[in-house]
């Protein structure tokens, strides 16, 4: 998911035949849009660990994939306290955990449009990859760091 944006649902159904071209060649689940994720790049990694798998990806529950990547998540140390502020109307609601248990299925998704954008791929191709129909919903994703800010600021 890291390396190819896609939501578990399509992962977790995902086919061998579905391999054309080099590329992942798809109907979304979700959007009922085809998707297509060429292997190639910053996603040819992906490729690597199908192979690696035998293109056999483990099926598996939602829930259970987001208990096992919260555990790994601990085991990885990732227990900074962080705070996330959301709002219901006028509603403040701060809720307060360690990383780890903030940690699902679609952390892989998000990190693959931030990583994305970070190398100057134009959100538009981005958008392709992710079958987003509304930019404003996939800038949601983008979660640049600080980091990224001051290598961007420094290019100019």
């Amino acid at each position: 998911m890291c390396y190819t944006g896609q939501r578990f649902e399509d992962l977790i159904n995902f086919d061998r035949k579905d391999i054309k071209n080099n590329a992942w060649d798809f109907i979304s689940i979700k959007v009922k849009k085809r998707v297509i994720v060429p292997f190639e790049g910053y996603i040819s990694p992906a490729r690597d660990i199908l192979e690696r798998i035998g293109y056999n990806v483990p099926k598996i529950s939602n829930q259970k994939f987001n208990e096992y990547i919260k555990t790994v998540g601990k085991l990885a140390g990732l227990d900074e306290t962080i705070k996330i502020t959301r709002y219901s109307g006028k509603q403040k609601l701060v809720i307060e955990k360690k990383k780890h248990d903030f940690l699902s299925s679609h952390v892989g998704r998000r990190s693959m449009v931030t990583n994305l954008l970070s190398r100057n791929i134009p959100i538009t191709l981005v958008q392709k990859l992710t079958a987003h129909s509304d930019i404003r919903t996939l800038m949601k994703y983008e979660s640049a760091s600080t980091d990224s800010l001051i290598d961007a600021l420094n290019r100019f």
